[in-house]
């Protein structure tokens, strides 16, 4: 006995590109990612509160439950309280200079003759570091006096992190010795060291 299929391949209904288990399953998947990163957000905001000293919107809630009269005007007033603690926690965190530019021309105007940059890292309102290096390490001192003066880092403190000497090739024979040259790294916080360049 032989089987032959008299069907035509063309009027055989098409399987469905998408089937209902599949597409539900990564829904749910989705829902859960995004579910739990809100959870993740919420709780590092909260901490970020916490650190900054903010009373959370649950603590500011059950105190003003004990007032009666005006205590509408008192929720609100400390839910206005907590968003600009907020606003001032986060403006703080991602702070970045006014001018960055001329936060630049004044450390590149105010540099020494005997002296090179490597790297300048501005982070926040005030925090600066500089790594370079030197012919003449006194000059840094002088550096430092000249860019607390500059309008944009006025009153700013930098500290020494690093001076210590450049290894240089030996000089070939015949040849004048090199001047003796000092990497430096400067920083108005320690924190802000970092690696050695």
């Amino acid at each position: 006995m032989q089987n032959v299929n008299l069907l035509d391949p063309a009027l055989v209904p098409a399987e469905p590109a998408l089937r209902a288990g599949p597409v539900l399953v990564a829904l749910l998947a989705g829902a859960l990612g995004v579910t739990g990163h809100w959870f993740a957000e919420r709780l590092l905001t909260s901490r970020s509160l916490a650190a900054a000293g903010v009373v959370a919107p649950a603590e500011a809630a059950a105190i003003s439950t004990g007032a009666s009269d005006g205590g509408q005007l008192v929720r609100m007033s400390q839910r206005l309280a907590t968003r600009e603690a907020l606003l001032v926690a986060l403006k703080a965190e991602t702070a970045q200079p006014n001018r960055p530019a001329d936060t630049l021309r004044h450390v590149v105007a105010t540099l020494p003759a005997t002296m090179w940059l490597t790297e300048v890292e501005l982070a926040g309102e005030r925090d600066l570091r500089i790594a370079g290096g030197s012919l003449d390490p006194l000059a840094l001192a002088e550096y430092a006096r000249r860019l607390a003066e500059a309008a944009p880092l006025r009153g700013l403190t930098l500290q020494t992190l690093r001076l210590e000497p450049d290894e240089q090739p030996q000089a070939s024979e015949g040849a004048p010795a090199p001047s003796p040259t000092r990497l430096f790294t400067l920083a108005s916080r320690a924190d802000l060291g970092g690696q050695a360049p």
